[in-house]
């Protein structure tokens, strides 16, 4: 199992280095051919583009994996297909709702500035966006990771890259940002139409031994996509919100540096998430075949492997922050200070464990919401009162105190509803207990 978690984790997590290095190059080239000020508006589109695109599905990209896990295991070809149907058709129905009501805001208030124009192919970019982060979820579920989350990791990266090069030497408008969004967004169709056919290959391999899908399937589809579209937007995409929040209380040199702080601690992120999400199939599993036993060791596992990567990850980045300004120019050697105090989240992240997945096993999926209430209100609270005084500083601090409270309560939720400690403390216990026990064995044998 560890050869097998740490084997395809790493194979994830290099695509997905490789995918960031792309992107901080493209950011690195925004911020040297056309100025801060213009990554500082890219970034904010892309945070736009992610939250939107978080919202379409209304959260069944949240369960998607827990979801195709479980029909997978119980071989419920056509429960697995009728969640589907749902899931596709209210994403697309949602993205055609928004562009309704953009454009109704757009011809009633006419805005205007860099920012507006962005919106067009942006909302396009975050349609396809939640159409991959559907068919990625489904994959996931169907053990297959590499498929599902390869267009986030590297094509659309590659896709910011050309569309860069295509905006720098062929137009020569005053808002480069509009066609390299535009070629982000159409490619970006294209792409998650691939994944999607590669969702519906795989899906016709579940046999259909299982019974047809029960009326009352959708409704316990809701009970579980609601809530954890909340946990999961305050999850993946914190940092996002962060960043729109503090487009009104930092300049757009400083916006654009916490920006790339926080792509960089998105990065780190995802290295803790990738243990998971790996393991994710395998735990939900052994929840659905009702064996609690083996499903808190893996999570046990899975807690130790996250702890120690996030560890090693926060350490680089005290390490090589002071190296931010070679990379993006002597404006973001600000961000190195920062960047260090938001990555301490991640263990913090880590070593609590993933209460809101043992939660919802544990069918209390609604009572991570308070958590989820408690890092946004922190998260508010403290831009409010430290970024007016501290600046970027205070921005980080803030951050990082907003999700260490949410990781704190996640666990005391867990704690109190389900009576289980998810933190990495029991897992340590039993292998302290292990080793005691086999030193022992030790002993008696050489006396013997």
């Amino acid at each position: 199992m560890w050869r097998k978690l740490a084997s395809q984790s790493l194979a994830i997590f290099g695509g997905r280095l490789l995918g960031a290095a792309v992107v901080f190059a493209v950011q690195a080239l925004i911020a040297r051919r056309w100025g801060a000020h213009v990554l500082g508006d890219y970034l904010v589109a892309v945070a736009a583009i992610n939250i939107g695109a978080m919202v379409m599905p209304l959260g069944f990209q949240t369960v998607g994996a827990y979801f195709a896990a479980e029909y997978r295991a119980h071989e419920a070809g056509p429960s697995l297909r009728a969640f589907m149907r749902q899931a596709y058709g209210q994403a697309t129905l949602a993205a055609l709702g928004v562009a309704l009501v953009g454009a109704a805001a757009f011809h009633v208030l006419r805005p205007s500035g860099p920012l507006a124009a962005l919106a067009p192919p942006a909302l396009v970019m975050a349609a396809a966006t939640a159409l991959v982060y559907l068919n990625g979820a489904l994959l996931v579920g169907l053990k297959r990771p590499v498929t599902g989350l390869i267009a986030d990791t590297l094509c659309r990266p590659m896709l910011a890259l050309s569309g860069f090069l295509l905006a720098a030497t062929v137009y020569s408008g005053a808002t480069p940002l509009v066609p390299m969004l535009w070629w982000m967004a159409l490619g970006y169709v294209a792409v998650a139409a691939a994944q999607g056919l590669a969702v519906l290959v795989t899906v016709r391999t579940i046999p259909a031994t299982a019974m047809a899908a029960r009326d009352d399937e959708s409704r316990r589809w809701w009970r579980f996509a609601l809530p954890w579209a909340v946990i999961s937007l305050v999850t993946d995409f914190f940092f996002d919100i962060d960043l729109v929040v503090l487009t009104h209380m930092l300049g757009r040199d400083d916006l654009a540096v916490f920006g790339i702080c926080a792509r960089i601690y998105a990065l780190l992120a995802f290295g803790v998430a990738t243990i998971y999400t790996v393991t994710m199939p395998d735990i939900l599993e052994a929840g659905a075949r009702r064996n609690d036993v083996e499903f808190h060791r893996r999570i046990g596992d899975a807690n130790l492997m996250a702890t120690l990567l996030a560890t090693v990850m926060a350490a680089a980045m005290f390490a090589i922050g002071p190296f931010l300004g070679l990379l993006f120019g002597h404006a973001f050697s600000s961000g190195a200070g920062p960047l260090g105090i938001m990555a301490l989240g991640l263990v913090a992240r880590a070593a609590l464990g993933p209460a809101s997945l043992v939660l919802s096993y544990h069918d209390r999926p609604y009572a991570s919401l308070t958590a989820a209430a408690v890092a946004l209100v922190g998260l508010l609270v403290g831009n409010l009162a430290l970024v007016p005084h501290f600046g970027l500083a205070g921005a980080a601090v803030a951050a990082l105190v907003a999700t260490t409270a949410w990781s704190v309560a996640l666990w005391v939720t867990a704690r109190h509803h389900v009576h289980i400690d998810v933190s990495i403390v029991p897992r340590l216990k039993d292998l302290l207990v292990g080793q005691r026990a086999a030193q022992g064995r030790a002993r008696r044998s050489a006396t013997e």
